[in-house]
């Protein structure tokens, strides 16, 4: 499972918060969660 949330400001600067849920029994019996943040910087494209 993968969820992303997208906060836009400054025009051309995103912050984006993502979470993923993995769980492979090969390689961990645990569900494992993973939470990142990340601040980008974008063109918005319109035609």
């Amino acid at each position: 499972m993968n969820q992303a949330f997208h906060f836009i400001f400054l025009k051309y600067f995103r912050l984006s918060l993502r979470s993923k849920i993995v769980y492979d029994y090969h390689i961990n019996l645990k569900v494992n969660a993973i939470n990142s943040l990340t601040l980008g910087f974008y063109f918005h494209n319109s035609l």
